[in-house]
């Protein structure tokens, strides 16, 4: 039945007259007074047979579409779905928000809940019905009457209070205003989030119900490693033949995912290590599994291992004793685990906790460079790991990778584990872990992979450091680092052994290069295809190949991880020093020249002070290029005594083109960032921060957070913030920076700013800070200058001298004023593109193509 509820006799609830002038939340949203009718809680949209639920309130809504505006209220618990054409403030009320938003109603439509009876208590205003409509729908739940209320009933009941009533539907205006407001609450709902996690730890906690008991038929001990390309193949390499030159003779498995990343060749090599290894791409393929990448690798191995006790270790992880002991331990065999412990701890204010629903422990983060577990014993808590990372897309906001997936799962199992208490022992990029005795028994060398193509530097400190460059060395002379069975890989011409190739051009028809000396260059650099550095080696070999200057490269350092190197770079990789005598090396100031040659050292840093090592690294070079005057400044400063040269670096103009700031729609601001070491630097999560403090309740404005999947971002649940963490390629960023109407850095230091002024070419302005690199160029009718204080630099840049902190109060003020006229934030973009867009590429390496040869390194 439905009720026209005066379920009070008289109204008991009275607002103040102060908080009878404040605004409603519609009106904080909308940006104007609306009438407005509330909808209570619904039910279950799979009880349509028993309660009104979504469907039938649905119909009420359409019918009255562009008529009444329907506000949703509630709780989140019963996970409902939101309605269409609603504004959804489920969750979003306190008692006397609801109150309030109750005073400045129009009607309620509710089932018989608190709402309904707040209807009738709540006083109404003035110049409306002396009673306020309230349409209370009752389900009937007797066999008797099978029949449930209708749609059309409620409908025309709610028309009734319209016909010669005071209440008025919606204006022509209100509606049309109301459109866009409701097209932006649909696409991006305050709640998203909320009931996404509510789903989620249902699914989990559903899971962990109902997985099988043990199935048995998993046997003896043995090590996992996951290991694929060349750099963890190279890392792989080393680990294992240092296990087995420990005595250790247990079974080991090598996983990966296909022949693109380890091919029959390498599996060869390390047959002689009795070593087995297992294509996870064939396994996956067909099942829930299906396109597994990156870490749920690890928990995947050990589930799927032939062992029934496991030890894992990831591929860049150095044993320094016989791990074999381990499995022997009474803390292992009393708990059928052991994990190892991170550095941090994972705060109580932590979202992991609830997304898992996992109670609060003031206990260390785990470390998942070596996990050693008894499937049988472990069983439960493995596959709820498992399904942690199957879900990856979802708990990776909440951590950094596979690790806390098990520190989760094992504490929402309910199942004990062993941890080692002496805290990491740091090494140059090494963590050092221990036995339950206070000895160290792995070195990991997270931040200094073992690098096939490049330099090793010595780590002071490191144990066995001499037989780790023995076994590079041997797995230098056994493979030249190419695997035939890449679909990146272009195949290799070869003249008798793997380190005589062919060089191939870029393009085959105008090859042709002059012989004779002067016309070869050594390029030592970073190869990948993602960092500033990786980008400007791109741009080198392309131009000096054009110029038909035949290449030599030697990687400092060489990385897939998040796109391939294209093959026509591949091709120019020599895994060996050569003959010539100049070398240039593009690269971070913190590796030294090649012995015996004459290098040109191309880099730059960001804060203002160099490490002595490497002022004695540079000044071993025969001339220093920068592409600033504050890097010449800070380097003289610290020491460097060699000639420095400054080139400034380019853009990619036919990537980065001007176009206008958009006027309509959401404003959004974007910032992007690689976060290596931290990225306490770049200033990411000051940003959100700032963000949610100029903007508590806007809808029309965004933050785009263009990050990568092992990026340190906080994950905060407020739709208006997307981030996303994966790698873009050079066009794809060229359409990002078109979708933002304001580039934010609040990077405490840039060298010379590729962001930055990428930004600025597309004709998106600036807020950022007027100091280092980027006070050369960036000038306030470009964008929006941050206020700062000079601090000494800090995490690893500690010691490093000083950079600038931006003021947060400054950085807020700055994206009101954005957010408030934009027609100004436009003509700063413009204004911005027109002075760097002769910052080409091009320009760059025809600068340094003369220094090449005013020094005598090329013709």
């Amino acid at each position: 039945m439905t009720k026209h509820a005066n379920i009070l006799p008289q109204h008991i609830i009275y607002l103040s007259k102060e908080e009878k002038s404040w605004h409603s939340q519609i009106y904080e949203i909308v940006g104007q007074e609306i009438p407005f009718w509330l909808i209570g809680n619904i039910g279950e949209s799979s009880r349509t047979d028993q309660v009104w639920n979504c469907v039938q309130y649905q119909k009420v809504i359409n019918h009255f579409l562009g008529k009444i505006q329907f506000v949703q209220v509630g709780d989140l618990k019963n996970n409902a779905p939101a309605l269409k054409g609603v504004i959804d403030l489920r969750g979003k009320t306190d008692k006397s928000q609801l109150i309030r938003l109750i005073y400045h109603s129009s009607g309620v439509l509710s089932p018989a809940t608190a709402l309904t009876g707040l209807a009738a208590a709540v006083e109404v205003k003035p110049g409306s019905l002396k009673s306020r409509p309230c349409i209370v729908v009752e389900p009937i739940r007797l066999k008797a009457y099978p029949q449930m209320i209708t749609p059309e009933v409620v409908i025309k009941r709610i028309e009734r209070f319209f016909a010669g009533n005071p209440l008025k539907y919606l204006r022509s205006i209100q509606v049309r205003h109301l459109r866009k407001i409701i097209a932006f609450w649909e696409k991006c709902r305050w709640d998203s989030e909320l009931l996404e996690q509510a789903r989620m730890a249902k699914a989990s906690t559903n899971f962990l119900k109902n997985v099988p008991s043990y199935p048995g038929g998993y046997k003896g001990r043995g090590l996992v490693i996951c290991a694929g390309g060349v750099k963890y193949f190279a890392n792989a390499w080393i680990c294992i033949g240092m296990l087995r030159k420990l005595g250790c003779s247990l079974p080991i498995q090598v996983w990966h995912f296909g022949k693109g990343e380890l091919d029959d060749r390498m599996a060869r090599l390390l047959e002689e290590y009795n070593v087995e290894c297992v294509d996870a791409q064939k396994l996956v393929c067909g099942t829930e599994a299906e396109g597994l990448q990156g870490w749920p690798l690890k928990p995947y191995a050990i589930l799927h291992c032939p062992y029934k006790q496991v030890l894992l270790l990831d591929a860049d992880n150095m044993s320094v004793v016989n791990p074999e002991f381990l499995f022997e331990t009474r803390e292992f065999n009393k708990s059928g685990a052991v994990f190892w412990p991170d550095y941090g701890r994972l705060d109580k204010q932590r979202e992991i906790w609830k997304v898992c629903e996992v109670p609060y422990r003031d206990e260390p983060e785990f470390e998942s460079g070596q996990v050693l577990i008894d499937k049988e014993k472990c069983w439960q808590a493995l596959n709820l790991t498992m399904w942690y990372n199957l879900n990856a897309e979802f708990y990776y906001r909440f951590m950094h990778g596979d690790k806390e997936t098990f520190h989760m799962a094992f504490r929402k199992a309910n199942k004990s584990y062993a941890m080692p208490g002496t805290p990491i022992e740091s090494l140059a990029g090494t963590m050092c872990q221990h036995d339950f005795n206070g000895r160290r028994i792995f070195q990991h060398r997270n931040w200094a992979k073992w690098n096939f193509y490049g330099s090793n530097e010595s780590i002071k400190g490191f144990l066995y450091e001499n037989e780790c460059f023995q076994l590079l060395d041997e797995l230098k002379g056994k493979w030249d680092g190419i695997i035939s069975g890449s679909a990146r890989s272009a195949p290799q011409n070869k003249a008798g052994t793997g380190s005589k190739r062919i060089v191939r051009q870029l393009n085959t028809k105008n090859s042709s290069v002059t012989e004779g000396r002067g016309n070869d260059v050594v390029f030592r650099a970073v190869v990948n295809t993602y960092t500033g550095y990786g980008l400007h080696t791109f741009q080198i070999i392309r131009d000096f190949m054009r110029q038909k200057y035949r290449l030599h490269i030697r990687a400092t350092e060489f990385d897939e991880q998040f796109s391939p190197v294209p093959s026509w770079i591949k091709n120019k990789i020599i895994p060996r020093k050569q003959m010539y005598e100049w070398e240039l090396l593009l690269h971070p100031p913190n590796i030294p020249v090649t012995k015996g040659k004459k290098t040109v050292y191309f880099t730059m840093w960001e804060s203002s002070r160099l490490p002595r090592p490497w002022v004695e690294y540079l000044n071993g070079a025969e001339c220093i290029i920068v592409p600033s005057q504050w890097n010449a400044s800070c380097f003289s400063a610290s020491g460097v005594d060699r000639p420095i040269r400054i080139i400034p670096l380019g853009i990619n103009t036919d990537v980065f083109r001007y176009s206008p700031v958009n006027l309509n729609g959401p404003c959004v601001f974007g910032i992007a960032a690689r976060m290596a070491h931290g990225g306490v630097r770049k200033g990411v999560n000051e940003v959100i921060h700032a963000f949610q403090k100029a903007f508590p309740s806007e809808l029309d404005v965004r933050l785009s957070i263009k990050a990568f999947p092992d990026c340190k971002v906080n994950h905060v649940a407020d739709p208006r913030i997307h981030i996303i963490r994966q790698f873009l390629p050079e066009r794809t960023m060229g359409q990002w920076f078109k979708k933002i109407t304001c580039f934010v850095s609040a990077s405490k230091a840039e060298g010379w700013g590729l962001l930055q002024h990428q930004a600025l070419a597309s004709g998106r302005p600036l807020i950022s800070v007027q100091y280092g690199g980027v006070a050369e160029f960036f000038r306030p009718e470009m964008g929006y200058p941050l206020d700062f204080k000079i601090v000494p630099a800090s995490n690893l840049y500690t010691g490093c001298g000083d950079w600038a902190e931006p003021d947060e109060e400054s950085l807020i003020q700055n994206m009101r004023a954005v957010f408030k006229n934009r027609d100004e934030a436009k003509l700063k973009g413009h204004k911005g593109a027109l002075a760097v867009q002769s910052l080409t590429w091009k320009k760059s390496n025809q600068a340094l193509k003369k220094v090449l040869q005013e020094v005598g390194m090329i013709k």
